[in-house]
């Protein structure tokens, strides 16, 4: 999504999925991946924002290496051997010191998806999602693009607003794509670098989180859903007993689901990050 769609809460938000399921066959598709070692899975985080980059945001193999972030791989960004990316499938595969091998391919709406290790396609069926919205550029803000031709509210310092746009982009490891200041619904400053520009759609990483949690806030408002509910997840109610059947939508919006996930217990593995394992 845009910069500016992130904004808009009532727009349709195309999000990346990463799905991963347990698969004893042996690696074909993406040879060198070595069992139970945390880099694969920061590879395989790294190929996805790679492949997020060339085949969502539309940017340049150049370009997206240039500005891949160093969150996956830290101080081992720099031990990446190869890039691999294949455009006729839309997918890219990328090597760590030609130890470690993994890759991420662009499902149309769905984004890209990594690929389970063995495995050169994903455990679903891609859908289209198909748009209602009227086009951005004719629909007035925030609904769309189009904002209103009038002059700042007289009550803005712009000396300070333009310092804390400077601000922002002030230190260039941050790799801020976009930023975009909202005052009583206007847009009243908005400036893009690293490549980027207003209509190029950036993932939203946890942005998404206070987009999500608005829309099922109107869903709540609009008696569809209660947050005492069970949490409307049909895999967690098919078997009788099944812990997750107790999960309700609260918990899961305040991401405490009882579903462990953490380090420093003796069954953790050993070397992930709490963040890691979800990858």
């Amino acid at each position: 999504m845009t910069l500016r769609m992130t904004l808009r809460s009532h727009r349709v938000l195309h999000c990346a999925l990463l799905l991963f399921a347990a698969s004893p066959t042996a690696l074909q598709s993406q040879p060198g991946f070595p069992p139970d070692d945390p880099d694969s899975w920061r590879v395989a985080g790294t190929a996805k924002v790679l492949c997020s980059a060339l085949f969502v945001s539309g940017r340049e193999l150049s370009e997206a290496r240039t500005n891949v972030s160093s969150y996956f791989l830290g101080a081992k960004l720099d031990s990446i051997s190869k890039v691999e990316v294949d455009r006729e499938r839309k997918l890219v595969r990328v090597s760590l010191a030609n130890r470690i091998t993994r890759e991420a391919k662009w499902y149309g709406d769905q984004g890209c998806v990594i690929h389970q290790p063995g495995r050169d396609s994903v455990f679903f069926t891609p859908v289209r999602v198909t748009s209602t919205l009227p086009d951005a550029a004719s629909t007035p803000w925030p609904m769309g693009d189009l904002m209103p031709s009038r002059s700042l509210d007289p009550g803005i310092d712009t000396l300070k607003l333009r310092r804390a746009v400077d601000a922002a982009f002030a230190t260039p490891s941050s790799l801020t794509a976009g930023f975009v200041v909202v005052h009583k619904g206007v847009i009243v400053a908005e400036r893009y670098a690293n490549g980027a520009h207003r209509d190029m759609q950036l993932e939203s990483w946890s942005m998404g989180k206070s987009i999500t949690g608005t829309l099922i806030g109107i869903l709540i408002q609009q008696g569809a859903l209660r947050l005492e509910d069970p949490a409307p997840v049909p895999e967690w109610h098919k078997t009788p007993n099944d812990p997750r059947a107790r999960i309700r939508l609260m918990d899961v919006m305040r991401m405490s689901s009882g579903l462990r996930m953490s380090r420093g217990s003796p069954e953790d593995l050993p070397g992930y990050h709490d963040h890691d394992l979800i990858y």
